[in-house]
């Protein structure tokens, strides 16, 4: 079960995946499988690892349009590639390997792609804020000669010195800048809330693969009962309140004549 839970999992990533049955058999892989011998174990293969090499093209064939050999590209520990053929009798197919297949997860590619982008957006403008970056506003009397002289550098390379300072002022938290007819202000800008454009893109996913955004995500609040199991509740605790009281109302009715 766990073998095919792997492979169910891969089909979803590609438009299929393989299961291939090393069968106890003294065959090799490319040889149709002795009947009643017993497994001995099965490998999991990607899609892009497993295609077909060979399809059965004779129209009388009642296999017509069918794979006829299958061709594995092994991974080796080393890091190399083995090939191999391998016959059909040997390989579960899991999804469809036909050319005008879509996969599990493919209409919703895009909107993934989108929460990426989102995710690494929001996370960059709030590193850049972060980041400090200063702006530095000198005075117009300002001697820039006077300025480079003072750090020992020429006029082409103060710009350096400036962007040398404010690395040291990001890098340490104890480090003071002092100036002299400049002011200087972070450069800080509203980072937009990220919510509206996720949640869209979210649910466009959700909506892809048929799974409830509750179901795919979790909640952070749960819910003590569902709107519509509340809903059947409500009415049936009021038809039997309307019940009891029809039932006590004739009982005492009866009692008195």
């Amino acid at each position: 079960m766990a073998a095919f839970a792997e492979a169910d999992r891969r089909r979803q990533v590609g438009r299929y995946a393989g299961i291939l049955l090393h069968i106890n058999d003294s065959r090799t892989w490319d040889q149709p499988v002795v009947r009643g011998k017993s497994l001995k174990k099965v490998t999991i293969a990607w899609a892009g690892s497993l295609t077909v090499s060979e399809w059965v093209t004779d129209q009388k064939s009642a296999g017509y349009g069918q794979p006829k050999q299958w061709k594995y590209v092994e991974s080796l520990p080393s890091g190399g590639t083995n090939q191999r053929f391998v016959h059909p009798d040997r390989v579960f197919i899991l999804g469809d390997y036909s050319n005008d297949a879509i996969g599990f997860l493919e209409p919703g590619y895009n909107a993934c792609v989108s929460l990426e982008k989102v995710e690494g957006g929001s996370g960059e403008s709030f590193l850049k804020n972060a980041a400090r970056q200063l702006n530095v506003n000198f005075e117009k009397e300002i001697d820039f000669n006077n300025l480079a002289s003072l750090y020992g550098v020429s006029m082409d390379e103060l710009q350096d010195k400036f962007n040398e300072v404010a690395g040291e002022m990001n890098r340490g938290n104890d480090v003071l800048m002092t100036t002299q007819g400049a002011t200087v202000t972070p450069l800080v800008t509203a980072v937009a809330d990220p919510s509206a454009t996720y949640n869209v893109n979210l649910q466009t996913f959700a909506a892809s693969v048929d799974i409830p955004v509750k179901v795919l995500v979790g909640m952070q609040t749960g819910e003590r009962q569902a709107p519509r199991i509340r809903n059947i509740s409500t009415r049936a605790a009021s038809h039997g309140a309307v019940t009891c009281h029809s039932k006590l109302k004739t009982s005492v009715t009866s009692s008195s004549t």
